[in-house]
């Protein structure tokens, strides 16, 4: 099969197992989990670029949830007034880093449990590739991604 111009095709989505595809969309309804609305929500949103991005209000504090930025799954981690955001997926084995937990200082893969360093995305592992962790802060209770 050629591959699409972009991840924005939907049917290519579908296979790769990216979110809002099915694979996601059957777990998360298996779990209890699917919130059609925001899919719907998600689905609307112009692509985000930097620049202020979300409110940290609509973060969960002391949690980890899954959004998308530029094209892309991306894991958001929030203590207090404090984010960090990572690329979306494991670099282990693939798993949704969004779906994960904090403990300590490192957010945790839910699939294999490998842990990540908040600071810089380094493994705890010795060896273990690092997950990309992307430039951000807060202004003015927005999360600001980015160069802006």
């Amino acid at each position: 099969m050629a591959s699409p111009p972009d991840d924005r095709v939907p049917s290519w989505s579908l296979w790769r197992g990216r979110p809002g595809g099915v694979r996601e969309t059957l777990w998360a309804q298996l779990t209890g989990r699917f919130d059609p609305e925001a899919v719907l929500r998600e689905a609307q949103a112009p692509a985000a670029g930097p620049g202020a991005w979300v409110s940290l209000a609509d973060l969960p504090d002391d949690r980890v949830v899954e959004r998308r930025w530029q094209g892309r799954p991306v894991a958001i981690a929030r203590r207090g007034s404090q984010v960090w955001v990572f690329d979306g997926t494991c670099p282990h084995g693939g798993g949704p880093l969004g779906e994960g937990d904090l403990v300590g200082d490192t957010l945790v893969c839910p699939w294999h449990g490998w842990a990540f360093r908040l600071e810089d995305g380094t493994c705890t592992i010795p060896g273990a590739s690092p997950v990309e962790r992307i430039a951000a802060r807060v202004v003015d209770g927005q999360v600001v991604v980015g160069s802006a």
